[in-house]
């Protein structure tokens, strides 16, 4: 009546076919590859692979069981209405001051930056789409102080100072052009971008869009308009993060754009919307947090623990006391 997800290849056969025992030479790929053959090819990474995408899959379940995702028919209508309010071919038909208030206007509930940090109701639950709150408003480039309705733009040290109007207009100007070209670059990305596709799209986005291509704000006005190309976690310590949590090493470099492809990737792997997929590994490994490692060496002893660590498969911890280093008492064993 409905797919079920299976813990193991035997568990379904026996669901299926009513059989136990090895199951690898039951079930085929779609092209006639077994199972049992499949899984010899694969290598210790795409064994890790597998037993993650499973339990991303187990969390989507969950999670959708729960009613805590969007539907995809409610993801598409959503998108449909933000790009409906502002396309590209909005932005670019409007200019002066009307430009200046729809993009940066915070007082404005209908304005860009409004609707990427703020919103949240029935017509658009922008935190569904990853949030990007916190820090001072002038993470936008530019903003009119509520208290006295002066725009503020930013100075050589990127503080906010006044400015007049029209300096104000110049940077949506600048904002909105970075905008539209930033879009045209998306678009022209392969479906299935590799790390080299993604490289060269994050420096063609450093050297095109520089007002912009730092920010969270135009990451997720981007992944609003592509959400099949870019991810919808707006922070580069995110994206590490749940990149770490993959057991992927991050690609060499910097930027928001750089590890996108990655994202595609795995959405792609677990048929999932990006959506669905980012908030399963929400769900799955939980908010951001620090490992420590504990450290081997002892400069005072010229010597380490590791010897010990190896051989009783244990942790073994120092400190320092009035008789000078030592080693603790306790030994933690490794499963």
């Amino acid at each position: 009546m409905k797919d079920h997800l299976f813990s193991s290849p035997c568990a379904a056969a026996t669901m299926v076919m009513g059989i136990g025992g090895n199951a690898r030479n039951i079930w085929k790929t779609p092209n006639g590859q077994l199972l049992d053959q499949l899984l010899q090819d694969s290598d210790t990474t795409s064994h890790n692979d597998l037993r993650i995408r499973t339990q991303i899959l187990r969390k989507h379940e969950e999670l959708l069981t729960e009613g805590k995702l969007l539907t995809k028919t409610q993801l598409e209508q959503y998108f449909l209405t933000f790009r409906d309010r502002f396309s590209l071919e909005k932005l670019k038909a409007i200019q002066g001051e009307q430009l200046l208030e729809l993009l940066h206007d915070h007082g404005n509930r209908d304005s860009l930056v409004y609707w990427l940090e703020f919103k949240n109701d029935a017509e658009f639950p922008s935190p569904q789409f990853g949030g990007i709150g916190g820090g001072s408003a002038m993470k936008f480039g530019g903003f009119r102080r509520k208290e006295t309705g002066i725009w503020q733009g930013p100075n050589d040290k990127n503080k906010p100072q006044d400015i007049s109007t029209q300096e104000a207009v110049k940077i949506a100007e600048r904002h909105r052009d970075q905008l539209v070209l930033g879009a045209k670059l998306l678009s022209e990305l392969p479906e299935e971008g590799t790390d080299d596709d993604y490289f060269q799209f994050q420096s063609q986005m450093d050297e095109l869009l520089p007002d912009i291509v730092g920010t969270g704000w135009a990451h997720k006005y981007f992944s609003l308009l592509f959400p099949e190309r870019i991810d919808d976690f707006h922070s580069s310590l995110w994206q590490t993060y749940f990149l770490l949590k993959l057991q992927q090493m991050p690609p060499e470099g910097e930027g928001r754009y750089l590890v996108a492809g990655r994202f595609v990737n795995g959405a792609q792997q677990t048929g999932l919307p990006m959506n669905h997929f980012t908030a399963a590994l929400n769900a799955l490994f939980g908010p951001r947090h620090h490992y420590w490692r504990i450290g081997i060496d002892d400069a005072a002893q010229n010597g380490n623990s590791w010897a010990i660590m190896r051989d009783e498969s244990c942790v073994g911890l120092t400190w320092k006391v009035s008789r000078g280093p030592i080693m603790g008492g306790s030994r933690q064993s490794l499963s």
